[in-house]
C-alpha cells in the first residue's frame, strides 16, 4: 500500500470521527432568543428618593389640606376686631400644603375671601400655639383643626350649609346684605348657600341670626356636643375648648 493511499485513509477516518463527535455537542453560538422583561430590584432607600413626600411641619405654620374642590384659602391677621389680608394660598383637591407663618401670628383662615365663612382661628404663641373652629361669623362648610403634637382636634367635616333641610331664614341673603364691603377689604359673599352669623357681624351692625344658630346647633348634635366642635353664638354661652400644639404647627382640613 502506497504512503499516499494510507494518508488518504487516515484523513477520512479523522474527518468521520470529528463529524460524529460534533453531532453530540450543543453549538456554543445558537440563534438568539427574545430577552425576557426585566424587573430590577431597587432598594427601598433609593426608591424613596423618587416618590413624592407628604408635606411636614417645617417650623411655625399650618399643614393646610383641602378635601373639596380646588380653591383658594385666605389668611387674615386679626387685631382689635379688625382683619387685614396676609396671604392667599391655592390648594388642589386632595392635596396638602405647608403654609409658613410668623411666630406670634394671630388670625383666621377661611375658604376664599368673602363673609360669612367658617373660620379657623389660631394664635401661634411662641411656647404653646392654640386655636379653634368658629361659626360665629357664619358657616360655608366643614373644617377641622388638629394638633400635631398631642392628638387633640376640633371641628366637623359635614358641609351642613348644603343640606336640603336648611331653613331659608338661616341663610345669608346676598340680595339684601351682600353688596357692601367693609374696612380691611372685607366683602360679603354673593353665594346663596352660606349660613348667616350666629353672634352678629363685627364688621357691620347686624344682630345674630338665631335661625342659623339653632340650625347649626341641631346639625352638630345639640348644643352640648356642638359647642365641643366649634364656637357658636355669643361668647357667654360657649364652652368650646382650645386645641393646642407645642411645636407651633397645626393641621387644618377644609371639607
Amino acid at each position: 500500500m502506497s504512503p499516499s493511499y494510507m494518508a488518504s485513509g487516515t484523513l477520512k477516518s479523522v474527518l468521520s470521527l470529528c463529524l460524529a463527535f460534533s453531532a453530540t455537542i450543543t453549538p456554543v453560538l445558537s440563534v438568539p432568543t427574545q430577552a425576557q422583561p426585566s424587573n430590577p430590584w431597587v432598594p427601598r432607600s433609593l426608591k424613596s428618593l423618587f416618590e413624592p413626600r407628604a408635606p411636614t411641619c417645617s417650623g411655625t405654620g399650618i399643614l393646610l389640606s383641602n378635601s373639596g374642590a380646588t380653591k383658594s384659602f385666605t389668611f387674615w391677621t386679626s387685631a382689635d376686631y379688625t382683619r387685614t389680608l396676609l396671604k392667599s394660598v391655592t390648594v388642589n383637591s386632595g392635596d396638602t400644603q405647608f403654609v409658613p407663618l410668623d411666630d406670634g401670628w394671630t388670625g383666621t383662615v377661611q375658604r376664599g375671601e368673602y363673609l360669612p365663612a367658617t373660620w379657623v382661628e389660631v394664635n401661634m404663641a411662641p411656647t404653646l400655639a392654640w386655636g379653634d373652629i368658629s361659626l360665629q361669623q357664619g358657616c360655608d362648610g366643614g373644617a377641622t383643626l388638629s394638633s400635631t403634637t398631642d392628638g387633640t382636634s376640633q371641628g366637623f367635616t359635614e358641609n351642613i350649609n348644603e343640606d336640603p333641610d336648611v331653613p331659608a331664614d338661616a341663610l345669608f341673603d346676598p340680595a339684601t346684605q351682600g353688596t357692601q364691603c367693609y374696612p380691611g377689604d372685607q366683602c360679603t359673599t354673593s353665594a346663596t348657600n352660606v349660613l348667616d352669623t350666629t353672634t352678629g357681624n363685627y364688621w357691620a351692625p347686624k344682630a345674630p341670626n338665631m335661625a342659623s344658630n339653632n340650625y347649626i346647633m341641631g346639625k352638630l348634635g345639640g348644643s352640648t356636643e356642638a359647642l365641643q366642635k366649634a364656637f357658636i353664638g355669643t361668647a357667654d354661652v360657649n364652652t368650646t375648648p382650645q386645641v393646642t400644639t407645642s411645636n407651633n404647627c397645626f393641621a387644618v382640613n377644609f371639607s
